[in-house]
């Protein structure tokens, strides 16, 4: 059961404003946010910030920006159906994406094709990543296993944030076609 699930808002009821939309039947309205706007989630030790995400987008991607401190990892996984682009904006990062490894820095882009093996390690004090998903929905992923961010930046220590177990992951994970994956799989 997820921390969602026991009484924590979803993502549409986060307090932000995308200002006024179109009707659905015309698809989504456009909107600005700012630097720090959008619904946050922490997610392992991380911060997810999302600026588009399904709903705003007719399902074509979600847009996110993902803030972690050195030595936040995301271990080798694929995803059936989405592929992913992500855009480094500070720090460094190392990535592992099918047999390859890449450090990646500030400016760098790291292309992850559908149902491609890949892992995220962060190298620095601080790193943020720009990251789209397409096809959009894959954010409920993280809705599901995260929990509401109470500020803008990752969980303060230990008693803040949580971990998801690795029976909540498959668990969760079956449901939007994640599979964990070994690096020599690739």
């Amino acid at each position: 059961m997820s921390r969602f699930s026991e009484g924590m808002p979803r993502i549409e009821e986060m307090d932000y404003d995308l200002g006024p939309q179109r009707d659905p039947a015309t698809g989504p309205g456009g909107y600005m946010l700012e630097p720090t706007d959008g619904p946050r989630v922490w997610f392992s030790g991380g911060m997810i910030n999302w600026k588009a995400r399904k709903i705003d987008t007719d399902g074509l991607f979600s847009a996110s920006e993902w803030v972690m401190q050195e030595g936040f990892f995301v271990p080798p996984h694929r995803h059936e159906y989405e592929a992913e682009g992500m855009y480094v904006l500070e720090g460094k990062a190392e990535f592992t994406v099918g047999g390859d490894t890449f450090v990646a820095v500030p400016g760098s882009f790291v292309m992850i094709p559908r149902d491609t093996v890949h892992s995220i390690r962060g190298l620095t004090p601080s790193v943020r990543i720009f990251l789209i998903i397409a096809p959009g929905g894959y954010e409920r992923f993280f809705e599901e296993l995260g929990e509401p961010a109470r500020w803008y930046g990752v969980p303060g220590d230990a008693t803040e944030g949580r971990e998801a177990t690795p029976a909540e992951m498959m668990e969760v994970g079956d449901r939007y076609a994640w599979r964990p994956g070994q690096k020599d799989q690739a």
